[in-house]
């Protein structure tokens, strides 16, 4: 193919491509390999990932490219997907467990945060993934806690691969990525009295964290989002008779300015751009994650999703009685139907107009693709029987779906959902015709804490005359045979 345009407006036509659709584009012909293999082009969507030229081994091999264009970016960009790609069409993955003393995990790629229980560590870890490996990055140290601090939870909070929270009990603690090293920003203290905060500003971690009257009540915190300047926390108050009151709070930490304090059923989960949550006056609302309100419906949704354009959710009336939606960003004027009946799960295909449901018909549970621009239905699979006598309706929502990589879309039937004998089950198929590829097997499931491209993390649980969590880690970027026990490669 000859190519008939100038060389600055191919590149700003491929400057819309997506990293699948380059590695595609660049095997059209000669020209367009050329063209394609320019660093301009792969470099700001591999950094986007948090993915950096010394995260991978490369060979030395070199790409026909033009006089002058370094192709570094593009033999990274191809050998990450290529790795993923191939790791996610086999179910390959290295397989770790954290050690028991673990209290929390978050990641952003390249970065994985580890907490301690305070009892066991009084620290937090920052691991890198470096040269195809997990490399220990840095120990933080984290304050002592008071006398009057008897719960012990440490929680990490990354919303972005350049900071991360840390909340123990009322204090919350800020690391910022600073000359390619983490180290303390700023520490936060929740007073408990409605909007009143106080920071603290210094060049290391407190020694101490903020005293405590032995007379105040102790509200319990979490930290849901943060960014180079806000905090998203929630607190819930107990008081003796009367139920759990969340309220969540957004905090500039930079300025010291509420931006947001609005009670709240749960916290659902924050793209990179907007924060989903159930409130309790409006219901399903969104908002920037600067604290203004987006959007709002008063109404039940189960299965939140989002993706460059927008979010899909479903809306509960009582099934059958079950919509599911789509609703434009930042537009945000109204939802558009997505005509699948019955429907119990859904998922967005990141960087296309597609949606994927689940939904239920007669004896089975069908998945279908379905185009967002004109409604019409791509393809149609069976993906499990379902049981007879018909379900309870309190089991009908309890399935997952995800879309990796833009290739592959992920399956989980939780607890208590359908899917008899394949609970706790990852079951994996093609986003282009629905093939059905395996399942990977996980523990007795608590909770799927995190699923990207290029991991998942699960917290399991286990009876054995105490119940015991712990944190499983999934590695699809360097894949390999996964052993028959669990491996403690991270620990302290």
């Amino acid at each position: 193919m000859t190519a008939t345009l100038p060389s600055e407006l191919w590149l700003c036509i491929f400057s819309y491509l997506d990293l699948e659709d380059l590695r595609n584009a660049r095997q059209v012909c000669k020209t367009w390999s050329e063209l394609i293999n320019c660093d301009l082009l792969w470099k700001p969507r591999l950094l986007a990932r948090g993915v950096s030229l010394d995260c991978m081994k490369l060979d030395d091999g070199e790409h026909e490219h033009e006089e002058g264009v370094s192709n570094r970016w593009v033999q990274l960009g191809l050998t990450y997907y290529g790795n993923l790609a191939s790791n996610w069409g086999n179910l390959n993955f290295e397989f770790s467990t954290f050690p028991r003393s673990t209290a929390g995990v978050a990641m952003q790629m390249p970065f994985v945060v580890w907490t301690f229980k305070p009892s066991d560590a009084n620290f937090v870890e920052v691991l890198r993934v470096v040269n195809g490996e997990m490399a220990k990055e840095a120990r933080l140290p984290l304050p002592i806690r008071g006398a009057f601090y008897t719960d012990d939870s440490c929680s990490p909070c990354m919303t972005f691969n350049n900071v991360f929270a840390v909340t123990m009990n009322v204090t919350i603690i800020i690391f910022k990525l600073k000359d390619g090293k983490f180290s303390f920003a700023k520490a936060i203290e929740f007073t408990g009295s409605g909007s009143c905060f106080s920071t603290k500003d210094t060049e290391v971690t407190p020694r101490y964290i903020f005293e405590w009257n032995e007379s105040r009540t102790l509200p319990m915190c979490s930290s849901f989002c943060v960014t180079d300047d806000v905090i998203w926390f929630q607190a819930i108050r107990i008081e003796e008779g009367e139920p759990y009151r969340r309220t969540m709070y957004v905090w500039n930490y930079n300025t010291s300015t509420l931006l947001l304090n609005v009670e709240v059923r749960n916290f659902i989960g924050s793209s990179k751009d907007y924060a989903f949550l159930m409130t309790k006056d409006e219901g399903f609302s969104i908002y920037s994650l600067n604290g203004n309100k987006v959007w709002s419906e008063a109404s039940e949704v189960t299965s939140v999703c989002w993706n460059n354009f927008g979010c899909a959710f479903i809306e509960i009336g009582g099934y059958p009685s079950v919509k599911a939606k789509f609703l434009e960003l930042p537009k945000a004027t109204s939802t558009k139907n997505i005509d699948v009946p019955h429907a119990v799960a859904i998922t967005l295909h990141k960087t296309g107009h597609f949606a994927f449901c689940l939904r239920l018909e007669d004896n089975t549970a069908r998945m279908n693709c379905i185009s967002l621009r004109n409604g019409g239905i791509l393809w149609d699979i069976v993906a499990f029987p379902i049981p007879t006598p018909s379900p309870v309706f309190s089991t009908l929502f309890c399935y997952k779906l995800d879309v990796v990589l833009g290739k592959y879309i992920t399956l989980l039937g939780m607890d208590d959902s359908l899917m008899v004998g394949e609970w706790n089950k990852l079951h994996v198929y093609t986003t282009s015709r629905g093939k059905k590829l395996g399942t990977i097997n996980i523990k007795p499931l608590y909770e799927l804490q995190h699923l990207s491209d290029e991991f998942m993390l699960a917290g399991t649980s286990e009876h054995n005359g105490d119940w015991e969590f712990r944190y499983e880690l999934y590695n699809f970027l360097f894949g390999k045979d996964t052993p028959d026990e669990p491996i403690e490669a991270m620990e302290p």
